[in-house]
């Protein structure tokens, strides 16, 4: 400031000393210099949130196997078919996670672990026998 008159000068910049670290830069968070970021990262949560639900509306059921230990973890099913299931994975020792969807008008295995080929091929059989109806009006897993 001069002599001559009260406010600041407008020729030198206003430095915060608090925002200023110990390597002489400003502070200058990502939000301030890219103000796309937020509503990007947002957009991308909603679409993977949406997906998520896109995904899930196909799901009929879905059964973790763990050594031929099966959990029912989300979805509807018959008890009878469960009981089949849980046979058929007792017996293989099978590790993975079985994904049962709607696939048009058909029940489709979707399997992440090891499951073999001849133990996938008895389960095909067994849900492909079982109508989308009768899928659909099993009972949830217990909580």
């Amino acid at each position: 400031m001069s002599a001559r008159h009260a406010g600041p000068d407008v020729r030198s910049p206003v430095v915060d000393i608090a925002a200023i670290t110990r390597y002489g830069q400003r502070n200058v968070s990502i939000v301030d210099s890219a103000p796309w970021l937020v509503p990007f990262a947002i957009a991308i949560v909603a679409g993977v949130l949406f997906a998520r639900a896109i995904r899930r509306s196909t799901e009929l059921f879905v059964l973790e196997v763990d050594s031929g230990d099966v959990r029912f973890t989300r979805g509807r099913i018959p008890p009878q078919l469960l009981d089949e299931i849980r046979e058929i994975l007792r017996r293989s020792g099978s590790n993975g996670v079985l994904r049962i969807v709607q696939d048009r008008r058909e029940a489709v295995i979707e399997a992440t672990g090891n499951f073999g080929a001849g133990t996938l091929q008895q389960l095909r059989n067994v849900i492909g026998n079982t109508p989308l109806q009768r899928i659909r009006s099993g009972v949830g897993p217990r909580r």
